[in-house]
């Protein structure tokens, strides 16, 4: 398969382009081709302005422009200095202009590359001795095995390499001359007593990029959930697997932010969203923790035909969530089977799905560079997930559609516990094989609850609050509990 940039060098005809041509046209998407972009963490630096001081002004200027610095992680090893394509040819001027660019105090690059379209050219700054020593040239005539040399040491995710190449060909040429063999070990010793320190940087440079990068997935998946509909969002808050407090949050931000009429509307739509009652638990966990934080900040929202304010609200999600508990309730077995479609689900799908969602991460992880791999490396359950989440859908949804009664729903919940002893044993072989990346479903035993673990983690860090706010004594005294005491009271089903 031919290269695509190279056919796209070939098809062009420099000759009347001028420098802002070559620039724009052709040096701009050979940088996104080597893995350069502006504003991601291989930045590329624009006709950066510098000052000439000292011995460098004694050329006859002052400062100068760069044309391009592409960047390692926001540092430079390299420079572009870009040339009109209506000058075919380039001369030793143009490269004694881009060198002094090349070691200018604030850049220090190492490699120089000349560009006019017609012919690319790569030096090194240090070795260089004239016009033809060069590391790499090419032009469009050039093989595609030729070109693929010249840019795989250019490309972001090998220049490092490159680097640490040439300065190796360094000091093999400085032990080409030496006559003393104890300077071989006397050099390693020191390579090997740097080592530890490399390591500490390298190490920390790593955990620095994965931190940004989870910072930047959290601001991306904020964006996302902002852009959603609240048609959307409602939706969101009802998926089982959707268990941190960014989708709450989510809500509470739109109700806080929105003004009082608009305030009185959401409230009430999730009011009638909790008064349906055929949504998972998950829902009910996440609006008392909207009303819980509603409750806390002390926002007062107009009453409706639907609610009658915050703290009104509260208590009928608070007290519905900590009462359910009668057999002969349908909330509570809706609870019941939501609890056992959530694990199951979860079974089923990973027994089933485990093996072949692993052999695809481990081609992905193959193919990925470093940074991707630590900025979002691929795991079994962020891969698995959304087939859990349809799995278990599917599963709740046949339940509630087929049943007419309570005992209707306690004869599906059987029928699924029926299936699960059969998942048991291959389960049991599938999380002994894949332990790490499976150890997220332990929370997910028989004694799961999502909706008393989940009501009860967001109460009782709110207890001093709740006792001078009003809020009814069940909801209180539930807060109470210790975690032992709330666990003693879910049923293993």
């Amino acid at each position: 398969m031919s290269n695509p940039f190279l056919e796209y060098w070939r098809s062009l005809d420099f000759s009347n382009w001028n420098e802002m041509d070559v620039r724009e046209e052709f040096i701009a998407p050979f940088l996104k081709y080597l893995g350069y972009g502006k504003g991601t963490i291989h930045d590329v630096l624009r006709e950066k302005n510098l000052k000439l001081k000292h011995a460098f002004s004694r050329v006859g200027r002052t400062k100068i422009q760069i044309d391009y610095i592409p960047t390692i992680r926001l540092k430079s090893f390299w420079i572009i200095e870009a040339k009109p394509g209506n000058k075919p040819r380039m001369d030793m001027g143009d490269f004694l202009q881009a060198h002094l660019y090349a070691i200018h105090p604030e850049i220090q690059a190492r490699f120089i590359v000349l560009i006019n379209g017609w012919e690319i050219r790569v030096y090194d700054v240090l070795t260089v001795t004239d016009w033809e020593d060069v590391l790499y040239i090419c032009n469009q005539n050039c093989s595609e095995q030729e070109f693929e040399e010249m840019t795989k040491s250019l490309e972001s995710k090998n220049m490092l390499r490159f680097l640490r190449e040439q300065i190796m060909a360094q000091v093999e040429n400085s032990f080409s001359v030496e006559l003393d063999e104890a300077e071989i070990d006397r050099f390693f010793s020191e390579m090997n007593s740097k080592k530890h320190k490399m390591k500490s940087q390298v190490n920390e440079n790593a955990r620095e990029f994965r931190r940004a990068a989870w910072k930047k997935r959290d601001e991306d998946f904020d964006r996302y959930l902002r852009n959603l509909t609240l048609r959307e969002l409602l939706i969101i808050l009802d998926i089982p697997t959707n268990r941190t407090r960014h989708f709450s949050n989510e809500y509470y931000r739109r109700i806080v932010e929105a003004t009082p009429k608009e305030q009185a509307l959401l409230l009430d739509e999730l009011v009638k969203r909790h008064r349906s009652r055929v949504n998972h638990s998950i829902f009910y966990v996440h609006s008392l923790t909207v009303l819980l934080m509603l409750l806390t900040k002390g926002i007062e929202i107009e009453k409706t035909q639907y609610h009658n304010g915050v703290l009104d609200t509260f208590n009928e999600f608070g007290t519905f969530n900590v009462k359910y508990g009668n057999e002969n309730d349908s909330n509570y077995a809706r609870g019941l089977l939501d609890n056992v479609c959530t694990r199951v689900g979860y079974k089923l799908t990973l027994t089933f799905s485990t093996k072949y969602v692993d052999e695809i991460v481990k081609k992905q992880k193959q193919i990925m560079n470093i940074e991707e791999l630590l900025a979002n490396e691929p795991n079994i359950y962020d891969k698995t997930l959304p087939i859990i989440n349809q799995t278990i859908e599917m599963l709740w949804r046949e339940g509630l559609n087929s049943s007419k009664t309570v005992a209707d729903i306690y004869n599906y919940i059987d029928l699924l516990k029926s299936y699960e002893e059969k998942l048991e044993e291959p389960f049991r072989k599938v999380k002994e094989e894949n332990k790490g990346d499976l150890l997220w479903f332990e929370s997910y035993s028989r004694g799961f609850d999502m909706l008393w673990m989940g009501t009860w983690d967001i109460l009782q860090g709110s207890l001093e609050m709740l006792i001078g706010k009003g809020v009814q004594q069940e909801i209180i005294d539930f807060a109470k509990l210790d975690r032992q005491d709330v666990l003693k009271k879910i049923p293993m089903i």
